[in-house]
């Protein structure tokens, strides 16, 4: 039963927390609950997830000896954060010209859009 759960977790995981994270941004969207805070709690509660996942149950059991990174790790981590904000309220006020609003494809539904967004990334 413990081989069968670990498996689940090692495999599952990364799935279900990356499920979890679009449907919270979308229900975020759907409810128009302000970007700000809200983007930046949920980033951070899925990556404090992903942390433990990686610390309690690593793909590897080399990858939990301290490799001399760990100021990369958070600059890294820190950076890609500040980037996602900083491009959210970009994207916030560029549509609030009406010009670039017309571009995109506001009528659609918002699921759709976010795979528009993936297929343009």
């Amino acid at each position: 039963m413990l081989k069968y759960s670990h498996f689940l977790i090692r495999y599952l995981s990364y799935p279900i927390l990356s499920v979890t994270t679009l449907a919270i941004v979308l229900l975020m969207a759907y409810q128009k609950i302000p970007y700000w805070p809200s983007a930046l709690v949920c980033i951070v509660s899925i990556s404090a997830m992903v942390a433990m996942l990686e610390r309690f149950l690593p793909y590897q059991q080399k990858w939990l000896h301290d490799q001399d990174d760990t100021f990369t790790d958070i600059f890294h981590a820190i950076f890609n954060v500040a980037l996602i904000l900083i491009t959210a309220t970009i994207l916030q006020f560029i549509l609030k010209f009406e010009f670039f609003s017309k571009l995109w494809p506001i009528q659609w539904p918002i699921w759709v859009q976010f795979l528009l967004v993936g297929i343009i990334i």
